[in-house]
């Protein structure tokens, strides 16, 4: 049972961020990875229950990304973290 009532779900993510529609090249294990820990690190006491599924999805939209482009780096040899943090700005 989620923490915060507006947890959105994996199809809700999908809907409202196309761009992650993929289940090849974002699979649902791991956006639901990131929606709860979204559901553990963020709280709907402080943003509302109107906003929270916004600043959750983009929570995982951000960490999404990241990991993409890790695994992309990972596919041809890269070191995992390398494509983001400190040591690539």
């Amino acid at each position: 049972m989620p923490k915060n009532q507006s947890l959105p779900t994996v199809s809700d993510f999908r809907r409202d961020f196309p761009q992650f529609a993929d289940p090849a090249k974002y699979p649902d294990v791991q956006i639901e990875f990131r929606l709860n820990l979204a559901d553990e690190l963020l709280s709907e006491n402080v943003t509302g229950k109107k906003l929270f599924p916004y600043f959750a999805e983009l929570f995982v939209a951000h960490y999404m990304t990241l990991w993409a482009a890790d695994s992309r780096a990972m596919l041809v040899g890269g070191p995992g973290g390398s494509t983001n943090g400190v040591q690539s700005s």
